[in-house]
């Protein structure tokens, strides 16, 4: 049974009735699976665009069995785009999609919510994929099976309570964007994460280091279909690497991985490996200072980790 807290404040809540039920949308399934009816609990969202966020905070039963966490668009709701199920009796999570009348694949993460105990869910909205976390733990990237744009509803059904929900959407970002690193610079291992939509011919992004240097320039040409990488010492650039795929496309949204690694600037686009930058530095677990983005991009995410 989902029980709601009387306290809600943070989303609007109310028992869904008037669309499609997640007890019709999930029949077949349930009655397999001999779930206990129960009284299912809709919450609203703003709809998703790639970049934002949304958090379930609530309380799993004492003797639950399993949860569904739904996630769809009001204006198809027999559309399970995003389906979180914690199952107590198999000790795992599955997630899937349920889409015109069909279940997908299922595919299967840790079991990290307990019994009596309280969960924070969280779901990032990313290009390719939805990055699903659960007190604070990363469980599972789930690579998009149909549209994200305009997702605004989450149906709870099953053997929790709920106890609260936030979402957080992405904020504009006027380029360029200068920005530092934790602790003064991009150590080893550490990556940039950048989610964005590119908006006209070019745009850049430049690890600085000391003294104007340039230590990783990386530039997407659209005319020419081309990305180069560089480096500038004391004034003057490198040798130029164009090797490789364009992976972008205009006005598409697109996730780029920028690793440290011990020897060179790792870069993964959309999911795949892109390519490797040798670094040009003597000291790349130091040297990296601060982060540059300009050009003719929409940032919608950005992150160190």
């Amino acid at each position: 049974m989902v029980v709601v807290n009387n306290g809600w404040s943070t989303c609007a809540l109310v028992i869904f009735k008037t669309l499609v039920t997640a007890a019709e949308l999930l029949n077949d399934r349930a009655q397999a699976l001999e779930v206990p009816d129960s009284t299912p609990v809709l919450l609203k969202l703003r709809p998703l665009k790639a970049g934002d966020s949304f958090s379930i905070e609530g309380r799993i039963n004492e003797d639950a069995n399993k949860v569904d966490f739904n996630l769809y668009s009001s204006a198809n709701p027999k559309q399970n785009v995003l389906h979180v199920n914690p199952r107590f009796y198999q000790n795992t999570t599955v997630i899937n999609s349920y889409l015109d009348g069909h279940w997908g694949e299922e595919e299967l993460a840790p079991l990290v919510f307990r019994r009596g105990e309280s969960f924070t869910l969280e779901v990032n909205v990313y290009a390719t994929y939805f990055e699903i976390s659960c007190n604070g733990r990363k469980l599972h990237k789930y690579k998009h099976r149909a549209p994200y744009d305009g997702l605004d509803r989450i149906v709870i059904y099953g053997d929790c309570t709920v106890l609260g929900s936030s979402s957080n959407e992405r904020s504009d970002t006027t380029l360029p964007l200068e920005m530092g690193f934790p602790g003064g610079s991009l150590k080893t291992n550490q990556s940039i994460i950048l989610y964005g939509i590119p908006r006209g011919d070019r745009w850049t992004l430049e690890l600085p280091g000391d003294d104007g240097d340039i230590l990783f320039h990386f530039k997407a040409l659209f005319k020419a279909n081309a990305v180069i990488r560089n480096a500038l010492f004391d004034g003057s650039w490198g040798k130029e690497e164009k090797e490789g795929p364009f992976p972008f496309k205009m006005g598409e949204p697109f996730s780029i991985v920028f690793q440290n690694t011990p020897y060179s600037i790792r870069i993964t686009v959309n999911d795949e490996l892109f390519g490797a930058f040798v670094h040009r530095t003597e000291h790349p677990e130091v040297d990296y200072k601060g982060m540059k983005v300009d050009g003719d991009l929409e940032v919608l995410f950005v992150d160190v980790e």
